[in-house]
């Protein structure tokens, strides 16, 4: 059985190994390598406050369930009275591919549907996340809304060009 429920402090051990988790994959998709040991300790009191924020409303976070295990999380912002955001979504690594990612996706937009003003749900994801780019486009999300662009201030580490509405864009 699957189920989506809101977080409690019971899935805390799993939801701070999984922001880390998540910050790795992060920092992998650019190449850089994960925090030095000595970083590591500070980066509990960062997922602390990641916690923090995502459990302190107007923000949501979710806890996607196994067979009543904890397999994943999705944090949910609420931007404007339109449009809801899935800011971000994990699935353990140990039960990827089993369609926990589309389940706990079409579980939010449920949520959301039900609220009379919402008329949209977004996402942003990296270019570099091809997985992720594929499950979203099968679920419907192709319509583009914004486009977060960004400048180096040192070398970059982006190195895949892309053609977007005739300019090039490195991701």
């Amino acid at each position: 059985m699957r189920e989506l429920i809101l977080y409690n402090s019971k899935f805390m051990k799993e939801t701070l190994q999984w922001f880390q988790e998540c910050d790795d994959f992060f920092y992998s998709l650019v190449n850089i390598e994960t925090r030095s040991p000595k970083e590591s300790l500070n980066s509990l009191q960062e997922n602390l406050d990641e916690l923090k924020k995502w459990t302190t409303q107007p923000n949501e976070l979710y806890i996607i369930l196994e067979e009543l295990e904890p397999v994943g999380f999705v944090c949910m912002e609420y931007p404007t009275k339109l449009v809801a955001k899935i800011e971000t979504i994990f699935v353990d690594e140990a039960h990827r591919g089993k369609g926990l990612g589309t389940f706990a996706i079409l579980e939010i937009e449920n949520i959301i549907k039900k609220i009379p003003s919402y008329e949209a749900m977004t996402l942003m994801v990296s270019l570099r996340n091809q997985e992720a780019l594929k499950l979203y486009h099968k679920l419907g999300y192709i319509d583009l809304s914004m486009i977060m662009i960004r400048k180096e201030f040192g070398k970059s580490k982006r190195n895949k060009p892309v053609n977007l509405l005739g300019m090039e864009m490195k991701y």
